[in-house]
């Protein structure tokens, strides 16, 4: 995830930052008492959506 967003930031910490995100949203999901529903957790996720960036590089590239 972190080289996804390499190139769409200014720094190695901002990609690792964002590259958390979606990982501890997952994480903190599962520990929450009482949990939170599909539907909902799912909006919480679509609300990260944009923020991804639409064109990616990878080691394939």
């Amino acid at each position: 995830m972190q080289r996804v967003w390499r190139p769409h930031v200014a720094t190695d910490a901002e990609a690792r930052r964002a590259a958390l995100l979606p990982y501890l949203l997952a994480v903190g999901a599962t520990v929450l008492v009482p949990p939170v529903g599909a539907e909902e957790l799912r909006g919480v996720v679509e609300m990260l959506l944009p923020l991804v960036p639409e064109e990616s590089t990878t080691a394939a590239d």
